[in-house]
């Protein structure tokens, strides 16, 4: 018996214009790391790499909720760290660009994950993002480019990379225009709803 045909095509998510519609972030001396606070996200990775760095004038601001939140908040004081770590909770969308907004560069540490909106969310805004090489994240980075991938759990890593970003702003600045670039193509709302239409018309005429 024959198989029925298949038809895939990959089909990146929308940005919310809102995020492209921003002014050039400030690249203050913060970085920025929006999600869950559980285990999957592993922003304990996060707050080791912020130690690590000894960057004592930045702020690391976590924004999101979850299970691990009274963890966290003692695993940065235990670190010596917890007065430069925000715990912000949820955030609306106007919160959420602003915090964007007044970064260096967004943070995602996933064990686990997909394509996560909070990289083209950043990347929209401007900014370079420090991501894992798990899920989807590696195909949203352009390692070298608008960002850098590291292995899971590699603090280390992830330290010395937040340590440039801060001691090159401008090279900070740049690999941010080159992520928003990218989106403005890649993740055009108008263009991605284009594709849609295209893959279903070409699978109602294949059937």
């Amino acid at each position: 018996k024959r198989n029925p045909k298949t038809t895939v095509q990959v089909i990146p998510h929308p940005v919310r214009e809102e995020f492209l519609l921003q002014e050039r972030p400030t690249m203050k001396k913060k970085f920025v790391t929006v999600g869950s606070l559980d285990a999957r996200k592993a922003v304990d990775v996060i707050i080791k790499a912020f130690a690590l760095s000894s960057l004592a004038d930045f702020e690391l601001v976590v924004i999101g909720n979850g299970p691990d939140l009274q963890k966290l908040r003692r695993l940065a004081f235990d670190l010596g760290v917890g007065e430069r770590v925000r715990f912000e909770g949820a955030l609306g969308k106007e919160e959420l660009i602003e915090r964007l907004r007044n970064a260096r560069a967004s943070i995602i540490a996933s064990r686990m994950d997909t394509s996560p909106n909070v990289v083209t969310e950043a990347h929209a805004i401007g900014l370079p993002v420090i991501g894992t090489r798990v899920g989807g994240i590696p195909e949203m980075i352009d390692h070298g480019k608008d960002g850098w991938t590291v292995e899971m759990d590699d603090a280390d890593a992830m330290a010395g990379f937040m340590i440039r970003l801060a001691e090159e702003m401008e090279e900070a600045r740049s690999m941010g225009q080159v992520g928003r670039e990218k989106v403005k193509i890649l993740n055009c709302p108008v263009s991605i709803a284009a594709a849609h239409v295209d893959f279903f018309e070409r699978v109602r005429s294949e059937l």
